[in-house]
């Protein structure tokens, strides 16, 4: 239980480094050299990076260099930006403080997939069954909140301060990142139930002097779970997946995020802090939502819920952007960006990958993942890119207009028969055993996602685990 607390605790904390370091953009504002193209530039490093990581995450083991990749990239960017807040005014050293930045953010998204990844397959193999939908959203909930805790923050504090903060959750998260334990390697391979039988006999023998004198060990039945009752997208998984993480990030929550910080640019000089609270409060409170129903509501519905509300506002917003004399900063566009987000935290927040983590099983669970951000990270990186082209042709308000009409087919395929009928996605069917007649009476079961508990919940290193019904 104190391994896991400490794994848990790690991953969450390297989990909010990423954020912090995502969010580590320089403000156009800043350094008005850079502009918009610049960003565009840090964004690029990063989520190519992430890309490339996520495809060799997927066919290596995880190794100590991903740790020693982000402790490394944190130290770039820090440096990066530590000079970059320092020479603003001296252009001899700029484009040197630029070009460390970017390395700094290549390390980091080389890094970003493992501590996505593990800390997903870690929080879900690990957790109690109960709290498996919730434990796999909070590393997205951490970063939300580090991102927003910086938004906030980011007007109050000097910049020295973030560094030397930021720097000591590096030193600490690494510290302790590359003793987290790896998902056992047995799990990697189909469980033979076969091999359950010698040890419930064995542990019949030891326990013989406590069974009844008609106990048969040999009477020992394994049924095997009804996969009927359970959705597991055995038929369209890889389909499935490629559209689920396309439409994370095609459904708008991009662009918004974009269209925000554009409007950074125009607005006071303190309004950071009002456009934290309205930006990153409702992606804080919808993964949190997201978190609290992953296990109560099918995630069907919160994809619903969130396609309909994205639909209506994202058609607010292009009609709104339409408008000439909508101002840059007007409280309806903020408004409509703040339910934007509320409801693309809330249903394409967490859900998509919870969805891909609990539709594969484990042994391809590594490369499920992997892909999921692959995939992810390809679409985010063709939204920022092609942003400013888009809306400089179609016009940012029939750009936004499109968007509605993508949420609107997502809402569409989503009241399907052939998703509909799947219902709430649920883990993948468990082998269970059970005992006629046990020296004990009782019924027990297989889980084959850790190590034996027998009787009196003593541990054995061999087989799976069996629990009391």
């Amino acid at each position: 239980m104190l391994s896991f607390v400490r794994d848990v605790t790690v991953l969450l904390l390297a989990t909010a480094l990423v954020g912090f370091s995502m969010e580590f953009m320089v403000p156009v504002s800043y350094q008005s050299p850079i502009g918009l193209r610049g960003n565009i530039c840090f964004r690029v490093a990063f989520l190519g990076a992430a890309v490339i990581s996520a495809r060799v995450w997927t066919t290596t083991p995880r190794l100590k260099t991903h740790v020693f990749s982000m402790q490394l990239g944190c130290l770039f960017t820090f440096t990066g930006y530590m000079f970059l807040w320092t020479s603003s005014t001296n252009l001899s050293t700029y484009w040197s403080s630029f070009s460390l930045f970017i390395i700094g953010l290549l390390f980091i998204g080389l890094a970003s997939p493992f501590l996505f990844c593990s800390a997903a397959i870690h929080l879900y193999e690990s957790a109690p069954e109960a709290w498996r939908g919730t434990f796999g959203c909070l590393p997205w909930l951490m970063i939300t909140v580090a991102a927003t805790l910086v938004q906030i923050t980011i007007t109050r504090f000097p910049w020295g301060l973030w560094i030397s903060v930021c720097s000591s959750l590096a030193f600490i998260a690494n510290l302790f990142l590359s003793q987290i334990s790896e998902p056992d390697r047995q799990l990697m391979q189909k469980t033979d139930l076969s091999d359950v039988q010698p040890l419930i006999e064995s542990s019949d023998t030891e326990n013989s002097t406590k069974s009844d004198s008609n106990a048969n060990p040999s009477e020992v039945r394994f049924l095997v779970a009804d996969q009927t009752d359970f959705c597991c997208f055995s038929q369209t998984r890889f389909q499935t997946l490629i559209w689920l993480m396309l439409m994370h990030q095609v459904t708008g929550a991009s662009a918004v995020m974009y269209l925000a910080e554009l409007m950074l640019e125009f607005a006071p000089k303190l309004w950071p802090v009002d456009y934290a609270v309205a930006i990153g409060l409702p992606q804080i409170i919808g993964v949190f939502l997201a978190c609290l129903f992953a296990n109560r509501v099918p995630s069907v519905y919160l994809l619903r819920f969130s396609s309909v509300v994205m639909t209506g506002t994202s058609f607010a917003l292009g009609y709104l952007l339409k408008q000439p004399q909508m101002k840059p900063i007007n409280s309806c566009l903020i408004t409509c960006i703040a339910f934007g987000l509320l409801a693309y935290a809330i249903g394409w927040g967490p859900i998509p990958w919870l969805l891909v983590n609990q539709m594969h099983s484990t042994a391809d669970r590594r490369w499920a993942m992997g892909t999921a951000f692959f995939v992810s990270s390809i679409a985010l990186l063709i939204v920022h890119v092609t942003f400013e082209l888009l809306i400089t042709v179609l016009g940012i308000g029939n750009y936004f207009w499109i968007v509605a009409l993508i949420c609107l087919c997502s809402t569409l395929h989503f009241r399907m028969p052939h998703f509909t009928n799947r219902g709430s996605v649920k883990i993948l069917p468990r082998p269970s055993l059970k005992l006629s007649l046990h020296p004990v009476g009782q019924a027990l079961r297989v889980d084959p996602e850790s190590r034996v508990h027998l009787l009196n919940r003593k541990r054995f290193l061999l087989g799976p685990r069996l629990k009391v019904v």
